[in-house]
């Protein structure tokens, strides 16, 4: 390569063939550039590489299942490695990628915690030159209730304009729901009419 000889006074767009690789020469740079190379040794200095093609066939998966998989199938320059980087997962918990070159494909799984901002950085390279591509990942899983436990505790009375029905007042911290039931009478003892309850999961 670095006995190559380039056409004198090249024009703008002109291509130059060597060795099987074609070279184009840019006159706002004043060099010639070449791709689908595979370097086994140093460049002159007069020649560049053009950055690798690189497409993604899905820049952006959001997860609302555990386990749940998504191919993400990737185009590339010839003659150019590729290689992927996980942002913001930090562990298997949350999700995995894995980069298959056999058939151009980046496998993610979601894994079992909500997450937001992370993403796969797929980088392609011809060793002097590289491109990047970036796949955003979130995840948000429903809310599931299991093994509950409800505990009962009584209210005072509400006021006699108060007949809201069992479930239309809800709260939820973290594991714990409370689900407010103001019309019960199973806890009243003695003058204490409409004491009502709520409900509590955990």
């Amino acid at each position: 390569m670095a006995n190559l000889t380039f056409p004198s006074n090249p024009t703008n767009g002109q291509k130059f063939t060597s060795n099987g690789k074609v070279f184009a020469y840019d006159s706002t740079t004043q060099r010639w550039s070449v791709t689908r190379v595979q370097l086994l040794g140093s460049l002159p200095d007069d020649v560049t590489l053009e950055t690798p093609d690189l497409t993604l066939d899905n820049t952006a998966i959001s997860f609302s299942a555990s386990g749940t998989t998504v191919y993400v199938h990737y185009t590339v320059s010839d003659d150019v490695s590729v290689s992927i980087a996980n942002n913001g997962l930090a562990n298997s918990s949350y999700a995995t990628a894995t980069l298959s070159r056999s058939n151009n494909t980046i496998t993610i799984t979601s894994g079992t915690l909500d997450f937001s901002g992370a993403n796969v950085v797929v980088t392609a390279t011809n060793n002097r030159t590289s491109n990047t591509a970036s796949i955003s990942l979130s995840q948000a899983l429903p809310i599931i209730w299991s093994a509950l436990t409800e505990t009962s505790m009584s209210l005072t009375a509400p006021a006699s304009n108060f007949r809201s029905a069992q479930g239309n007042i809800i709260a939820i911290d973290g594991d714990t729901m409370a689900i407010g039931d103001p019309e019960n009478d199973s806890l009243n003892t003695g003058s204490n009419t409409n004491a009502g309850l709520v409900r509590v999961y955990r």
